[in-house]
């Protein structure tokens, strides 16, 4: 699988960060250690979430380095996760980063903040965070495939304005090209806006500046929450028992395929999990289900009072993981890691979208690893070949998706569910009916039925057994077929479907229950 990897910016320097508070002014882009969640559209009606934490700086005559993600405490990884040499070989290793990635630091001189990219331009991108309205400045870019290379920034106005709940005075600062380029977006229809106390609330890529050529639109940032002197704003990551809410009677529908080195599948089939029951503990959350499944032969298989554990041991540190960088937690797929060794793994941003059924905002979050590991006790990464992981959580159902690739590939997707009476996706298995309904000599009495149901056939043995299934698909009853005869006291009113499996044979009948 191909990833793309942005050039580091020219800025990155070694050496001892420091980590208490030197610099805290009005009109900071990016307050001290303050974690802002910035959100830009895609497409399809989504958003993608990245965090921005300026937490290391480092002086050197005029000009003080503000460093991104230095001095993150990163779970599981050990004392690794201080090695800012470890991390970079992490990052070439796993990171799903593009240009909207994070910023490694920017440079402080004066009163000018300068953003550098030497792959874009030879130039910087620079910011006045203390103009006065009506100053102006303008950026040049030397990028040979840019239509214009100069874009005007103009200080506007101050003006107090809420957001997030808070109210602070906000620079509005307007933008303006020397040039255009045919059927892109332009820069003057988006502003900068950046408030007192709190930073950037509003801002273009500062690498768009810089690289702008037709193909490549100007797009725009918008602060949706932020973490302060441990204080919440507005939108933040979820944690790991935000991932994790299906309950008794919802309905997972997975579809599981494998296919080879050669792209040949030898793996298709469904299957239906209709959870029974879900015990949530500080440490863990584990589903009891039952599950139906539908092969690729058209083979059903019935098998009840499964279980699946989902550690907080294994998930907590990855889903603490910064948007677009790495983690280590427990390998989930089966692999036996060595002794003193972590899997890490690169993380995705966080996608948010709208629930249309329940209008509430759903956040996904994605993990790849290539089988890298590391010895904590030394900070050694180390590389299983040919292996990959993948898995996707979201906060609506939990796990939607998980895969394998060792020579073949192997995924389970989840594409339908049903959660608190609101389904999304098919829940419907296509169980095989010619064999069922097409044996006329099975037949069920009464119907509607009350306290029970007679089936008459003579082929069925003695240890046949049933399943009644309600109009949800959920299993409610179940048992060896006692003289042709099932019990149905205590059964709600509605439409039932029974199943008897017997001699090899499957046999599907509908009732109603009065």
């Amino acid at each position: 699988m191909e990833r793309k990897r942005m050039m580091e910016p020219a800025l990155f320097l070694l050496g001892i960060f420091i980590s208490h508070n030197v610099y805290c002014t009005d009109w900071d882009l990016f307050p001290y250690r303050q974690k802002s969640y910035f959100s830009y559209p895609t497409n399809g009606g989504t958003s993608q979430v990245n965090l921005f934490v300026m937490d290391s700086m480092k002086t050197v005559g005029a000009n003080t380095f503000l460093m991104f993600r230095k001095n993150l405490n990163l779970q599981g990884g050990g004392p690794c996760y201080k090695d800012s040499v470890f991390i970079q070989v992490c990052l070439n290793y796993e990171l799903w980063t593009n240009d909207w990635g994070y910023m490694d630091s920017l440079t402080l001189r004066n009163d000018t903040v300068y953003y550098t990219n030497g792959f874009y331009s030879s130039s910087p991108f620079y910011f006045l965070p203390d103009a006065d309205i009506g100053q102006s400045w303008t950026v040049t870019s030397t990028y040979w495939l840019n239509d214009y290379n100069q874009i005007t920034l103009t200080c506007s106005g101050i003006q107090e304005e809420t957001f997030l709940g808070i109210t602070d005075s906000v620079k509005t600062f307007t933008l303006q090209a020397n040039g255009s380029s045919l059927n892109q977006v332009p820069v003057s229809n988006f502003v900068i806006r950046l408030s007192k106390h709190h930073g950037l609330i509003e801002f273009v890529p500062f690498y768009l500046f810089l690289y702008h050529p037709e193909s490549v639109d100007f797009t725009s940032m918008s602060l949706i929450g932020f973490e302060s002197s441990g204080e919440k704003y507005g939108y933040h990551q979820p944690e790991f028992s935000d991932y994790f809410h299906p309950e008794a009677g919802d309905i997972l529908m997975w579809h599981w395929l494998a296919t080879d080195m050669m792209g040949q599948t030898f793996k298709n089939e469904y299957f239906r999990d209709s959870i029974t029951n879900a015990d949530i503990f500080p440490d863990s959350v584990v589903y009891t289900f039952n599950r139906i499944t539908l092969d690729d032969s058209n083979q059903v298989t019935y098998q009840n009072g499964m279980k699946n554990s989902f550690l907080k041991t294994g998930f907590v540190n990855l889903v603490d993981t910064p948007p677009d960088w790495i983690g280590f937690g427990n390998n989930q797929y089966g692999m036996t890691d060595g002794p003193g060794t972590v899997m890490f793994w690169g993380s995705s941003f966080l996608e948010i979208s709208i629930d249309s059924l329940s209008g509430d905002t759903i956040t996904t979050f994605s993990f790849s690893s290539d089988a890298n590991y590391i010895d904590t006790t030394i900070c050694y990464p180390w590389q299983v070949f040919d292996v990959f992981f993948r898995f996707s959580l979201d906060t609506k159902v939990g796990i939607t998706s998980h895969c394998g690739n060792n020579f073949d590939e192997n995924c389970v997707t989840l594409i339908g569910y049903k959660t608190n009476g609101a389904q999304s996706g098919s829940i419907t298995l296509n169980i095989p009916e010619a064999a069922d309904l097409s044996n006329s000599s099975v037949r069920i009495y009464p119907n509607p039925a009350r306290d029970y149901v007679r089936l008459e056939n003579t082929t069925f043995n003695k240890s046949a057994g049933y399943q009644v299934f309600n109009s949800m698909s959920q299993l409610v009853r179940q048992g060896l077929i006692v003289d042709n005869q099932i019990e149905i006291n205590g059964l709600s009113s509605g439409l039932y479907i029974v199943l008897i499996q017997s001699n090899g044979e499957i046999f599907r009948r509908k009732f109603v229950k009065e």
